[in-house]
């Protein structure tokens, strides 16, 4: 269905064109016209959701606007980024039952400090849902900035902070949201990191250690002496799986 058209920004009179379906296709138009040209025109959506619907995606969300449609929930660091080259931490927002309004949070959410990219998807698992991907740079990411977006976004709805829940991989478990939490759970997550790759390392090692008693042999050279024998390491799985265990032991504190 084609909802945007593209309009005078000064008479607010609608270009002769076909509709469009959606705004990136309606600006990438605008774009082509050139910068000076361009800058005279806008995207406006002109479909469904009422006048209320209308008024948020063309002139951006105001306080209350949300109410029983963001819900008091955040994913965190469960979805993969929108560039797979990047390893960003991706926010997860849900909003229920009306499409109208993820374009103006997609938007309402792209302003603040940190915020490196949003996208936004149907949800396979919760119907009539939709979710706001916000990423933030892994290696940067300001657990301030995080707690200010989530602080701004209760603007919009009827709840505070503290009402929302968060979720993290590795575990089922739903947390009461607080910036403590999340920022233990980055310290946690880069201490699982760490053990698993010093298993890997002592793992690949010892299997240089033993492709060099392998070649003596084969070269009927008597090994040299080993200092100690090497000790035995737990698989990448059951090394995980204990790493978790201690995630949600330091989140339960």
């Amino acid at each position: 269905m084609s909802n945007w058209v593209i309009r005078s920004k000064k008479t607010k009179d609608v270009l002769k064109t076909r509709p469009f379906p959606d705004r990136d296709i309606a600006e990438q138009y605008i774009w082509r016209m050139g910068q000076t040209l361009g800058e005279l025109y806008e995207a406006y959506y002109v479909g469904s959701g009422g006048e209320k619907g209308r008024r948020m995606i063309n002139k951006g969300l105001i306080p209350h606007d949300l109410n029983n449609i963001l819900l008091p929930k955040i994913s965190v660091d469960e979805y993969l980024p929108s560039d797979n080259d990047t390893e960003n931490v991706v926010v997860a927002f849900f909003l229920k039952g009306v499409p109208e309004a993820v374009i103006p949070f997609k938007d309402f959410c792209s302003k603040f400090a940190g915020v490196v990219d949003v996208d936004y998807g149907d949800s396979d698992t919760i119907p009539n849902t939709s979710i706001v991907y916000v990423e933030f740079d892994r290696e940067t990411v300001d657990i301030k900035d995080l707690d200010k977006l989530i602080q701004e976004t209760t603007r919009l709805t009827e709840f505070t902070s503290e009402d929302y829940t968060v979720t993290f991989p590795h575990t089922n478990a739903k947390f009461p949201y607080k910036p403590k939490l999340v920022s233990r759970y980055f310290k946690s997550r880069d201490r699982r990191e760490n053990y698993l790759a010093q298993k890997r390392a002592q793992k690949r090692a010892e299997k240089e250690q033993q492709v060099e008693l392998d070649q003596k042999q084969q070269d009927n050279t008597p090994p040299e002496d080993v200092a100690a024998e090497p000790q035995p390491v737990a698989n990448e799985d059951l090394a995980l799986a204990m790493s978790n265990l201690l995630f949600e032991d330091d989140l339960g504190k």
